[in-house]
């Protein structure tokens, strides 16, 4: 571990997480297979780190706003998230961060301090594998792929230095989602990368590819609670229901945008404001789910999907009409929020720029 506890953290779930690359997953259906879906990659590691939980590619789309199977209007070849359906995504998930462009480099590592930063590169600017840096990089592909606009997620980084040199060596991880197709068959967690390299594959974004600079930064501190252990590259351990009891009722959905999460593998069924489920018991989750939207702990089940909804987002009703009112909150079930973070400014940005998309990369 290092003197820096956000990057240890991010670290460790994207090595305990390597199922999270565009390509391969389960229900991804609505985003062409995954060949469009480099950002709602990224998006599933950023609800993971802020919320603790993984948003299928397909509910990523829908909390994004997207069209099922997003073409470009002109071209009517398929299409990546766009930068005001990426700021969707991070209102409707409440995640913490803001979109800025035309950022310095130097700025993006000073705001990896607070938590992941998400830009935007050029994929065919990526550093091919080397002897020191043996986790490799995004691999170049052909002509067709190099101009490619690529999201990716940067972890943070650490500096190092040689007891005979006083230059200071930075080392950057950054999670590429490409891994795990033939374009890029590896599939390591995250990729480490010089602070050049990166610097490089960012600017490209406007160097080469005549684009503002494009980034979303942390607006407040990741908050990390507790040691991490070694990590042991594993599936999350599932949820499960503690203090079981027995009711008979009707739950009612607050508010659009929640979601009820499959225990097996903390998937998520999509429910609109006003829908109704029947609950058959109430409980509470082990481990805790992490995460900004109240209470996370308190839960109902419903019975016929083997999923739970969060007491904070419901009404509950038993079969008599009663209305139950939900559980007192307890002041260690939420950790406080992290200081806030200054997002720096960053130039002015053309409305087209609104427009422009991540690129298909296409699966072979």
């Amino acid at each position: 571990m290092s003197d820096k506890p956000i990057l240890d953290r991010l670290r460790v779930l994207a090595e305990t997480h390597p199922r999270l690359q565009q390509f391969g997953q389960n229900h991804d259906d609505l985003v062409h297979n995954g060949s469009t879906a480099c950002t709602h990659t990224v998006c599933q590691f950023l609800s993971l780190a802020w919320n603790g939980t993984i948003p299928t590619l397909n509910e990523v789309n829908r909390l994004a706003g997207m069209p099922d199977n997003a073409v470009n209007e002109a071209t009517r070849r398929p299409r990546g998230m766009r930068p005001g359906e990426f700021q969707t995504f991070l209102a409707n998930a409440r995640i913490p961060m803001k979109i800025v462009r035309g950022l310095p480099f130097n700025k993006v590592l000073d705001a990896s301090n607070a938590g992941p930063v998400m830009y935007g590169m050029r994929y065919g600017s990526a550093p091919v594998r080397s002897r020191s840096h043996p986790n490799g990089a995004t691999q170049k592909g052909g002509p067709g792929i190099a101009n490619i606009r690529h999201a990716v997620v940067m972890l943070g980084f650490l500096a190092f230095s040689d007891r005979n040199s006083p230059v200071v060596r930075m080392e950057v991880y950054r999670k590429e989602p490409n891994h795990g197709s033939p374009n890029r068959p590896e599939r390591p967690p995250y990729d480490t990368i010089s602070s050049r390299q990166a610097r490089i594959e960012y600017e490209d974004y406007h160097n080469k590819l005549r684009e503002p600079l494009y980034a979303a930064v942390p607006t407040r501190a990741l908050q990390v609670i507790g040691t991490l252990a070694a990590p042991k590259p594993a599936q999350a351990p599932p949820l499960v229901l503690t203090g079981l009891e027995p009711f008979s009722g009707i739950a009612t959905i607050k508010g659009d945008g929640h979601s009820a999460v499959q225990l097996a593998d903390r998937e998520f069924i999509h429910l609109p404001d006003g829908a109704q489920k029947r609950v058959v018991a109430l409980g509470r989750l082990v481990p805790r789910l992490p995460g900004p939207a109240g209470n996370r702990t308190h839960v109902a089940l419903v019975g016929d999907e083997a999923a739970v909804l969060l007491r904070s987002a419901i009404t509950l009703t038993t079969d008599g009409g009663v209305v139950v009112p939900p559980p007192a909150s307890e002041a260690d079930e939420e950790p406080p929020p992290g200081p806030a973070f200054g997002v720096p400014d960053g130039d002015p940005v053309p409305d087209a720029a609104n427009h422009v998309s991540n690129g298909a990369i296409p699966p072979d």
